[in-house]
């Protein structure tokens, strides 16, 4: 939902600098997804658009197969790019997934290095890369390592994660690099999990595995890649998405994975860095890049990664100073004054390239202006900016850079002004709000919500249920009603006999499984409820579901006739979202409805049951059963669909169908969960014994639900199944409990109280 939504889509002109006396370069790290692939094949030409827009001097890349550098995939994306240098290390305990470092720049002869295990050790999972890189114009050429680290949740990735790292800071000592050389590590580092210390060897390394004998015990285990690094002083210079506030760089999370650490001779300089996502390219900048502005699902097309990248300084140059006046700031402030001064005369003209920290509270009336020869001084302004939400004193940050000279940066404060209503101050006036500069992530400061979680941007590909921004837009995708809710206020001093009423509908996503979700428009005045269904909207079932790319957008409108809102007095206009699953027995419903895992001894006969509405028109292969292991919070098992269970010789309420599978292995819990599909999107996700967020699958992102009862060893075979009951089609009828008795797998269970279940 959103309304007058409209998008004005900036253009920045670039300017090289002249007369530079010092060397900028551009670094990048990618971890493209299980490899390159051929010309033609699906996500290449997303993932080769992505590279060329980014445009790095240097690039490095993780997950490129053997395939890749076999069949010539690699050569043939470096030559289209320009990269004129290749190195590819030799292979490691995983001989198939490959780091490469590519360069336009030749690298000093000799300072390519794989980084393995040591002579009579086998413990790095993929070689690293490390090369000295030969940049024209400064002998201060940079060292470039990049890796990606063992990845995931068993007890032993951790341990492998940290001699891997190790493995690297030993390259660099050899080296004799200190925290004044220009030093960048880079990579994914999948440093999933908390600190720890290991004593000895964990369980479940594999049998290959051999630890080099220069490792000592007690190892450390860092979630924090800099501390690997101590007295080396790298450091996380900081990358956000171009909105200025998202750090994922692992998409369908907030997950960290790919890091780019710098020396602090590097930081100091003050570099620009970003983590590129196309998606917010119509409405934020960001570094200058190359070609146009690129569709926004290309990022999505590319990788499940996104790439990091920075632009850096090599060598110090002279200083620039930026200040903002004033300092403090309301969001509803008229511009402040930026100010770019040298410590003496240019003798050519000098570009700068500034930069906002969070473009959301504050952007910037031009990234790149120019003090000319002979002057000292160059101005813009900063735009403070209404981010709809109620928030705090932001801090955002100023950056400036030339190429040839130190970067520098100030702080300015932000203060909250957005509304909390909206009020007529003339009778006659009109109302516009367009969302701009919303970006999803946190509730609007003028609209209730009834507490629905909020997930940040989407472009109709997640299936994550929350609120949301599409392009600036208000929207939601839930399993539940909810409601947006808002004030109007009449401080015009008369009565406003009238109001007309207009929003635009948009759908970014279809799903053909069922009934459609709907909006339902309703005002309160007086305590009174009015339905207004001239605004309600009901998207379309019928096509292919998934994202719709351009979303159906459809002008809903109303006059309100009558409504002699006097001085002073408020209305609320209410927007309903209502889930498209059909009220009664005759429902489209789909649900697990009772389980089994864990009983005294071995355990027997684990199996799940789900109950099918008699509304759906769907193919049983679109449902999907899917196993999550709470420890790892990532799916176990099979895939199974619902065309291979057993259906039942009963039925359920209205008709509907019950199915039931025997599934060995069901993990017990403390916790894990299972999470129902339908057409690649999750239904439900329960679990048991505990809470957990999902990390990878078709949940991934989804905070489980939990059933709130469990089993035990205390469990007889084949009796006290957790089970839902009561009466109703959907699932929110039913309560879970231990069903008292055998387990009713495929059958309907009645029992003397009201029940009405399979």
């Amino acid at each position: 939902m959103k309304l007058f939504h409209f998008i004005l889509l900036p253009v920045i002109c670039w300017i090289s600098t002249l007369g530079a006396s010092a060397v900028e370069i551009r670094i990048a790290t990618f971890n493209v997804l299980t490899g390159i692939g051929a010309s033609g094949q699906s996500g290449r030409t997303a993932l080769e658009s992505v590279l060329a827009r980014i445009d790095a001097d240097i690039l490095c890349l993780q997950e490129v197969t053997g395939s890749d550098i076999n069949n010539g995939h690699l050569n043939e994306i470096a030559s289209n790019l320009g990269y004129g240098f290749v190195f590819t290390p030799i292979t490691a305990l995983d001989t198939n997934s490959r780091v490469i470092i590519l360069s336009k720049f030749p690298f000093a002869a000799g300072s390519t290095k794989s980084i393995v295990s040591p002579a009579g050790a086998n413990d790095v999972t993929r070689a690293a890369a490390a090369a000295i890189v030969d940049v024209p114009g400064t002998i201060n050429d940079p060292v470039i390592v990049t890796a990606h680290l063992k990845c995931c949740f068993e007890v032993d990735d951790p341990f492998r994660r940290a001699v891997e790292m190790q493995r690297i800071r030993n390259h660099l000592d050899d080296l004799g690099v200190d925290g004044d050389d220009n030093v960048f590590v880079m990579g994914d580092f999948n440093l999933l999990g908390n600190n720890q210390t290991f004593t000895s060897l964990p369980a479940g390394l594999p049998a290959s595995y051999e630890l080099g004998n220069d490792i000592t015990f007690n190892v450390r285990y860092f979630a924090d890649p800099t501390r690997y690094f101590t007295g080396l002083d790298l450091i996380n210079p900081g990358y956000r998405q171009q909105d200025g506030v998202t750090t994922d760089t692992f998409m369908g999370s907030d997950t960290i994975l790919d890091y780019l650490l710098v020396s602090n001779a590097v930081a100091s300089r003050v570099p620009r860095t970003e983590i590129y996502n196309s998606f917010l390219e119509g409405s934020f900048p960001g570094l200058p890049k190359s070609g146009s502005p690129l569709p926004p699902v290309t990022s999505s097309d590319s990788s499940d990664h996104y790439p990091v990248y920075g632009d850096f300084d090599l060598d110090g140059g002279l200083a620039l100073n930026v200040s903002v006046t004033p300092s403090t700031l309301d969001e509803d402030s008229p511009p402040a004054t930026v100010t770019v001064t040298l410590a003496a005369p240019a003798a050519v003209a000098t570009t700068l390239t500034l930069q906002s920290s969070d473009p959301g509270e504050a952007t910037l009336g031009d990234t790149s202006i120019q003090i000319p020869a002979g002057a000292t001084m160059a101005t813009t302004t900063l735009i403070p900016r209404l981010d709809k939400i109620t928030d705090t004193t932001q801090s955002v940050e100023i950056l400036v850079n030339a190429a040839g000279f130190q970067g520098n940066l100030t702080t300015v404060s932000i203060r909250n002004a957005d509304p909390r209503i909206y009020v007529f101050e003339n009778s006659t006036q009109s109302l516009l709000e367009d969302f701009e500069g919303f970006e999803g992530s946190q509730r609007l400061a003028a609209w209730r919500d009834g507490g629905i979680a909020w997930i940040g941007s989407d472009d109709g590909t997640s299936s994550q249920f929350g609120g949301r921004s599409y392009q600036g837009s208000l929207g939601a995708l839930t399993a539940i009603p909810i409601t947006f809710q808002t004030t109007f206020r009449n401080d015009s001093g008369q009565t406003i006999p009238a109001i007309a009423i207009n929003y635009d509908a948009q759908q970014w996503r279809r799903f053909a499984d069922g009934a459609a979700d709907r909006i339902e428009v309703s005002m309160l005045k007086d305590n009174i409820t009015t339905r207004l269904p001239g605004l309600d909207f009901e998207p379309s079932t019928s096509g292919t579901p998934g994202q719709l790319s351009p979303p159906s957008q459809f002008n809903q409108s109303t006059y309100l006739r009558d409504l002699n809102l006097g001085p002073g007095q408020e209305i609320q206009i209410c927007f309903d979202v209502v889930p498209g699953l059909a009220s009664g027995l005759n429902s489209d419903a789909i649900f697990i409805n009772e389980f089994h895992y864990d009983n005294g001894g071995a355990d027997f006969s684990e199996f799940v049951e789900v109950l099918v509405g008699s509304a759906f028109s769907g193919n049983l292969s679109d449902i999907t059963i899917h196993l999550y292991n709470g420890n790892t919070r990532s799916t176990y098992g099979a895939v199974e669909s619902l065309d291979t269970f057993i259906k039942g010789s009963s039925t359920g309420p209205g008709g509907s169908h019950i199915y039931y599978k025997a599934i060995s292995g069901i993990q017990n819990g403390a916790p894990d969960g299972i999470a129902l599909g339908v057409n690649g999107i999750v239904r439900e996700f329960l679990s048991y014994e505990g809470i957990f967020t999902a990390a990878n699958g078709i949940a991934e992102g989804v905070v489980s639900s939990p059933v709130g009862i469990s089993q035990g060893p205390g469990t007889p075979l084949g009796e006290r199944s957790i089970a839902r009951s009561g009466t109703g089609g959907l699932p929110e009828d039913f309560v879970w409990g231990i069903q008292p008795g055998l387990h009713t797998p495929c059958l309907l269970y009645t029992s003397p109280s009201p029940r009405d279940r399979g």
